[in-house]
């Protein structure tokens, strides 16, 4: 089982990461990373395991994030 997330930009915001498409790339990643950093302190898990994919097919730059259900939190829950 998996939980489905989407992170949106708007395309403005998404041009101010970067000055270049490859920094802009990058920049999304680190964000990425970052909310899923957060949401893993947020739930006192131990690690969730995800992938995330960016996609760029749209008016509105997003990232696709699959996230397993089940992780262990601190207290190995």
């Amino acid at each position: 089982d998996l939980h489905h997330l989407v992170l949106s930009f708007r395309s403005d915001d998404y041009h101010a990461l970067g000055s270049t498409e490859k920094q802009r790339r990058a920049a999304l990643k680190e964000t990425t990373r970052a909310a899923m950093e957060r949401l893993e302190a947020a739930l006192n898990a131990d690690r969730i395991s995800w992938a995330a994919s960016v996609h760029l097919n749209t008016e509105n730059p997003h990232v696709h994030i699959a996230m397993q259900k089940e992780f262990l939190n601190k207290d190995l829950e």
